[in-house]
């Protein structure tokens, strides 16, 4: 049995990189006046997103790894990662630090991810 080859082009493939560039003062003037048409595109301009990683490269994982290590900046910025290190070391239970710091355990867990430190389970 033989089964009928689709008669279609395949579709473009997008990239979801971002490409940045700065704007002359005079496409400034147009962004403020509200005449997008008029500044030229990426592609325009030749500009080309970086080609998408495939997963599991280890530069695609170091990427990770940066995004992951995010400053926070929030109620709980006196939670440092110095900080969990430390009392962490000292064998103390997440629970335990949680409640000192008046963190709640699901911020704990989340600070302990942003700072690239892995929680050891439920209870510690």
């Amino acid at each position: 049995m033989s089964y009928p080859i689709p008669n279609r082009k395949p579709e473009p493939s997008y990239h979801s990189g971002l490409i940045i560039y700065q704007l002359t003062d005079v496409e400034r003037a147009y962004l403020d006046g509200g005449e997008l048409h008029r500044i030229p595109t990426a592609d325009q301009r030749g500009l080309k997103p970086e080609p998408p990683m495939p997963l599991g490269t280890k530069l695609e994982a170091i990427k990770y790894d940066s995004m992951l290590r995010r400053s926070y900046t929030g109620k709980y910025k006196h939670v440092t990662k110095e900080l969990l290190q430390r009392e962490l070391a000292s064998g103390k239970l997440l629970n335990d630090i949680a409640e000192e710091q008046g963190v709640p355990r699901g911020m704990m867990d989340y600070l302990l991810k942003i700072n690239g430190l892995a929680s050891r389970g439920d209870g510690g």
